[in-house]
């Protein structure tokens, strides 16, 4: 979705400097992504994780039904 709102906030030195060093310990790629998500809910981290999770799933998954093909004799335990 096209973003084409701007706002504009006044922040202290020590405020602008808290905000990047979150943003960069969040692994944000830029400030205006870290405050949006925080602003509206979103937890890279999280996401991030679960994402992680999900490929993991997918590729143990995967050789679970490829030693479900195999005969019984060969199948090794994972």
């Amino acid at each position: 979705m096209p973003k084409n709102r701007v706002i504009m906030i006044r922040v202290t030195n020590t405020q602008y400097e808290r905000i990047v060093n979150n943003a960069l310990a969040k692994g944000y790629k830029t400030i205006s992504d870290y405050v949006r998500n925080s602003v509206l809910g979103f937890d890279f981290l999280t996401e991030t994780k679960i994402h992680k999770i999900f490929e993991i799933i997918v590729e143990k998954k995967e050789k679970i039904q490829d030693l479900l093909k195999q005969p019984e004799s060969e199948v090794i335990e994972v």
